[in-house]
């Protein structure tokens, strides 16, 4: 009965003409990839729809939010293009699925759709098995609609496969080759594709259902459902589909959020089981399975040997015969002679990390977790791209876990990993444990990320916007733009690094690297900016001291001094001029720290940015999804002791080397200081650095780290050189070798006075609520310490003027322009849509290369 009821092998045709169109599909995508084509106007005009994506808040998403007692976070859609490529494989499964007849003549010509009503004699072989199908074409039938469904799952399974491989020459679209597009992009797809898959397998179950509970045998009148069990292959296929059933289950979103670890072994468990039981359950179109499962088991066992190699298991670590250095890479202080660029690029600074395969474990503040460790194996990777990690110290089952690396190549591997749920937490508490401060053992696998494919030296500005920790993918690529402009490789001339932080104590997660990179590419060839949007109360603004701003600052020059764009600024169009690099007239040093013109202070009246706005929402909560990604308000219960504190006394620092800097710019002496040379070259911050000390004895960094501040007091720890920000303070200074970053204005004696207990959370304040007296608290480097001070100047309240900054970037560069961003959604939504807005195929019609915008993002979802 099922023999004769099973379709021809010619109405498998349907199952050939869906991998025609993904063939047809991968070769023209593959041909744009690689031609110039991309870089077109009419590329310039599918772009401009394809990258927006939409975010948006309902009543529905406050209520539930509201009866949780969580965060209001946005729901996302995907990227236009995205959605349309899904939309496109719906329709076209459906399609092959629905459309036309589903019994085709095993006789007729393989692409005849003509249905016959006679039925022919039949035509007997030896093939008893297939003798008694139909040999005329059919239409519509249960059990034909149910077939068809069918096959069509079977078809689509080695491509949800192929969507799900992370690593060449298995993942055939992440070939240099090909659209070279991974996982990162694809998992969306390979997700949809599934449920696709198991849409069509329920119509087949339910179709062939149908048609066995309707057929009775005349001798019994049992149904056909009945005797169906006592076959084998039937056997076979409900075990197939209750092993998809489960997959499904376990990559619902609440299970694949907060259940990763069961998430990924069910799917590698249930993943062979669903597809070997399909191939036994039709064995006529198992081929379509089993080239699935091939595929699936070569790159699981390419990648478990590229693991041992990678950790070291298989040739010789490239760092065993290198120890770090006793002291971390310092860029030398003194005179500069301002050659800009540099000959060479000064070398990456080693940190003081372990033996390879074994990485230093720091709590930083925000929740955040800092791994930094020299790979076991010789690995290389791209800007931006992420590895696979495991501790084993902190879970016994041998799962691992993305993260972006924060590093460029060539040095130790760094990661910046924050607490949520599940592992990140577990991690969190397992180094809380060991004192905040620990060596743990640690396997990577990579590198993974389509960040590969950009190649940001075709481009003359580079612009970095990045979100919360996503600052590790910023990170990357900053290193990696600045070292190539150093050695004077590629187009580009002018980098803008943009990081939207919660809070100032965030600082603590890369200081050391951003002062590196502003001190290896002196403005403005790089410029960087940071937004704190948890900084609730804006503080007024710090004027400089009046006598010595009336002594070095004559009222006559303050009209030659440029200033800043206006809220009402409009950007007019300037003619294209290609040129090696911009000159002062492009880029003024003055822009770096006018930056009003850029921040939007609508935080403070509740108003939105984003795609849309819902009416009477707090602008809280519109600020914290561009910095917090979806879980991380599960970090507020891991405060360290010392982070409200740190965070006080870097607003405080900045604002004052900001208003020394406006001084500076408003002096004779110090207009002259910052203005370009008679070669055209701009100061660096050594120059500024002179410039500030004319204003007085604390001008500057280094004298603002004073000794007097609570920051200057330190307990003894177990790595020399670091500050216990959280100790309690005593009432002299025990270390005074150790930095503060800055001096408060206020009477700072009266936290330690005697009418106040010397107490863990006695300099806390209103903070006191937020540390418990046993608590990890926050140890930072005393190097560290200062580079925090040093690059808090760049560091304020608000949020950026995203679609402002980046047509300013546009109208100045001298060429095309690339922009990089990783962040939340709502920030990736903003970005995208500013991109959209700069977009200008008219501009490239005329060959102006400024009108054509590359966009690489960074999205976290996994």
């Amino acid at each position: 009965y099922l023999t004769i009821h099973m379709l021809s092998a010619n109405s498998r045709v349907y199952m050939y003409i869906l991998w025609c169109a993904v063939a047809a599909v991968l070769l023209v995508c593959t041909a744009l990839h690689l031609s110039p084509a991309r870089r077109s106007s009419l590329a310039a005009r599918w772009n401009k729809w394809a990258i927006r994506r939409r975010t948006w808040r309902g009543k529905h998403i406050a209520n539930l939010a509201a009866r949780k007692g969580t965060r209001l976070t946005p729901r996302s859609l995907p990227a236009n293009g995205q959605i349309l490529t899904l939309i496109a494989i719906f329709v076209a499964a459906l399609a092959l699925s629905f459309v036309g007849p589903d019994y085709l003549a095993p006789t007729a010509p393989l692409f005849s759709f003509q249905t016959r009503d006679l039925i022919p004699r039949a035509i007997y072989d030896i093939n008893w098995y297939t003798q008694y199908q139909p040999t005329y074409t059919i239409s519509k039938a249960w059990w034909t609609a149910g077939g068809r469904t069918g096959l069509i799952a079977f078809a689509l399974l080695p491509l949800c496969v192929l969507f799900a491989l992370k690593s060449p020459p298995f993942a055939i679209l992440a070939l240099p080759f090909t659209m070279q597009t991974h996982f990162d992009k694809l998992s969306w797809l390979h997700r949809w594709t599934g449920y696709l898959i198991y849409l069509l397998t329920v119509l087949h179950v339910g179709l062939w259902s149908v048609q066995l509970a309707t057929e009775k045998r005349e001798r019994t009148g049992k149904i056909a459902y009945t005797y169906a069990f006592g076959y084998q292959k039937f056997i076979f296929g409900w075990i197939a589909f209750g092993s998809m059933t489960l997959i499904i289950i376990c990559s619902l979103y609440p299970i694949r959020r907060y259940h990763y670890e069961s998430f990924y072994i069910m799917h590698v468990i249930f993943i062979p089981c669903t597809l070997i039981m399909s191939a036994l359950h039709h064995p006529p179109v198992g081929q379509w399975c089993w080239a699935a499962l091939a595929v699936w088991i070569g790159e699981r066992a390419y990648r478990a040997v590229w693991w041992l190699n990678a950790n070291g298991y298989l040739l010789e670590s490239i760092h065993a015969q290198m120890p770090p250095p006793p002291q971390p890479f310092r860029v030398p202080k003194g005179p500069s002679n301002n050659a800009y660029p540099p000959a060479a690029p000064p070398p990456p600074p080693l940190p003081d990390v372990p033996k390879p395969g074994y990485a230093r474990a720091e709590l930083l503040a925000g929740a955040t977790t800092r791994l930094t460790m020299l790979p076991a194996g010789p690995l290389s990777w791209a800007p931006g791209q992420h590895f696979l990690i495991n501790v084993p110290g902190v879970a016994p089952y041998p799962i691992t876990h993305p993260f972006t690396v924060a590093s460029a190549e060539g040095g130790p591997l760094v990661f910046l990993i924050r607490a949520k749920d599940g592992w990140t937490r577990d991690l969190w508490d397992f180094v809380a444990k060991k004192g905040g401060n620990t060596t743990v053992r640690m396997f990577v696998e990579g590198p993974f990320g389509s960040a590969v494919r950009a190649h940001w030296g075709r481009h003359a500005t580079v612009v970095i916007v990045v979100g919360g920790v996503g600052v590790a993918y910023g990170l990357s690529v900053l290193a990696h733009v600045c070292e190539d402009l150093v050695r004077g490789k590629g187009a580009t001339r002018r980098i803008r690094f943009i990081w939207l932080m919660r809070e100032y104590s965030h600082l603590t997660w890369c200081a050391t690297e951003l002062r590196r990179y502003m001190e290896m590419v002196p403005p403005p060839a790089l410029e960087v900016s940071m937004f704190v949007t948890g900084a609730m109360q804006p503080l007024p603004p710090v004027k400089p001291p009046k006598d010595k701003l009336d002594a070095l600052s004559p009222k006559s020059h303050a009209s030659h001094l440029p200033s800043p764009l206006s809220a009402s600024t409009s950007y007019s169009p300037t003619p294209y001029t290609p040129s090696a690099s911009p000159g002062p007239s492009e880029f003024d040093v003055a822009d770096a720290y006018d930056m009003d013109a850029y921040v939007d202070l609508s935080y403070y009246t509740g108003e939105f940015g984003d795609e849309e706005s819902r009416p009477g929402a707090p602008g809280e909560n519109y600020t914290r999804d561009l910095t917090d990604f979806e879980g991380d308000e599960g970090g507020d219960s891991r405060r360290l002791s010392g982070e409200a504190r740190l965070s006080r006394r870097v607003q405080r620092a900045g604002r004052r080397l900001r208003a020394q800097s406006r001084a500076i710019r408003m002096s004779t002496s110090g207009f002259q200081d910052i203005m370009p040379d008679e070669d055209g070259r701009m100061p660096d911050a050594a120059h500024l650095a002179q410039a500030r000390q004319k204003l007085g004895s604390r001008g500057s960094t280094a004298e603002l780290l004073g000794e007097d501040s609570e920051l200057a007091y330190a307990r003894a720890s177990k790595y020399a050189g670091e500050v216990d920000i959280g100790a309690a303070p005593p009432r002299i200074s025990l270390a005074p070798q150790l930095p503060a970053l800055i001096e408060d204005s206020d009477d700072e004696r009266s936290v330690y006075g005697p009418d106040r207990p010397s107490t863990p959370w006695s300099a806390f304040g209103d903070e006191k609520h937020l540390l418990e007296a046993e608590g990890p608290r926050l140890l930072v480097g005393s190097e560290e310490l200062r580079d925090v001070a040093r690059v808090s100047e760049f560091a304020r309240p608000g949020k950026p003027r995203i679609d402002r900054i980046l047509a300013d970037e546009v109208e100045k560069s001298r060429g095309s322009v690339v922009v990089a961003c990783c962040g939340p959604t709502s920030l990736s939504a903003m970005v995208r849509k500013a991109v959209a807005q700069q977009l200008r195929p008219d501009r490239i019609s005329k060959g102006d290369p400024r009108g054509m915008i590359e966009l690489h993002t960074e999205d976290f979802g996994y």
